[in-house]
């Protein structure tokens, strides 16, 4: 049975309705949410209940309440409340597939049951306006209670913001320029690690693609994907940089007068005859890689705008 077919059936068996992985709507009074994730997110689960803000005191000491969330507890899973917006959550990652659609719904009831325990008695009324009848939807993620007019409202306000949000210019060469002296930092810290240990280590990569990644965002302040793609070929560099450093580290340990044209020629050398160690070092590399794009797609998540409304048929 897919995702799809699960939260169709949970909708089904609560009297709510789906939309995709998502079910949500009306329940015993709350406005909820429930996500269901697929197999790149475990298949995780994320009940969420929008509870009256009085009732914020009394659910509090609840949700701390072994007894009271006894039926909830197992392995791998998180209950709690976000007393700044008024929400009740439970997080579940089952060890295999999607729970059945029993289990999801007594998770549900329970929750519902702590609310209703607090005294919570939320209103249908707009939680922006607090004027007009309002409608269960999802904003963000988050559970809400809102009037068409405020939907609207509210969409009106995105496209300002996204607009403004696109106006917003990155600083490409103060971003490339900090990029180069985060793969030196990192190439030092490559080449005396080498020298010292006589291994690569993954970790270290891992590191210098972090903070090539930081410095790159920190210079530019706007990630975009030419960036991205920059700070992907920076971490590579760095590994050469370290290579570089490393050899010339140890043409002065041997008594010898280091110069970059010599130990370019050392590198290619060791690249023809022995090319095993410097190749493992960019394997290595890669994980550095990973970071460091890893690291820079969060953070231009978290510089876009997003406005992703759920409206229940």
């Amino acid at each position: 049975m897919s995702v799809e077919e699960r939260a169709q059936e949970l909708a089904a068996a609560t009297g709510l309705k789906a939309v995709g992985r998502r079910v949500g709507g009306r329940y015993q009074g709350h406005v909820v949410a429930v996500k269901l994730g697929g197999a790149l997110e475990n298949y995780r689960v994320v009940f969420q209940m929008k509870t009256a803000p009085e009732a914020a005191a009394a659910i509090g000491p609840l949700v701390k309440d072994k007894e009271a969330t006894k039926p909830l507890r197992r392995i791998q899973c998180v209950v709690g409340f976000d007393e700044r917006a008024s929400l009740l959550f439970f997080v579940l990652t089952p060890p295999a597939m999607t729970p059945k659609v029993e289990v999801l719904a007594n998770d549900l009831a329970t929750l519902a049951g702590i609310a209703l325990r607090a005294g919570s008695k939320p209103t249908e009324t707009c939680e922006s306006c607090g004027t007009n009848p309002g409608q269960p939807v999802v904003v963000n993620d988050e559970p809400k209670t809102l009037c068409p007019a405020c939907v609207q409202s509210l969409q009106g306000e995105f496209t300002q913001v996204r607009a403004a949000a696109s106006a917003v210019r990155p600083n490409t060469a103060k971003g490339l320029a900090m990029g180069f002296l985060g793969a030196l930092l990192g190439g030092v810290v490559w080449g005396v690690i080498g020298v010292l240990t006589g291994y690569v280590f993954g970790l270290v990569a891992i590191v210098t693609g972090l903070v090539v990644g930081w410095f790159v965002q920190r210079g530019a302040g706007r990630v975009t994907t030419p960036l991205m793609f920059a700070a992907v070929l920076l971490t590579l560099l760095s590994v050469f940089l370290g290579d570089l450093i490393a050899i010339l580290i140890i043409i002065l340990q041997e008594g010898g007068v280091p110069s970059l044209g010599l130990a370019l020629a050392i590198y290619g050398l060791v690249l023809s005859e022995q090319p095993g160690p410097i190749l493992l070092g960019y394997f290595f590399g890669l994980f550095g890689v990973f970071a460091s794009a890893r690291y820079l797609w969060r953070a231009r998540k978290a510089q876009t705008p997003r406005l992703d409304i759920v409206t229940w048929p």
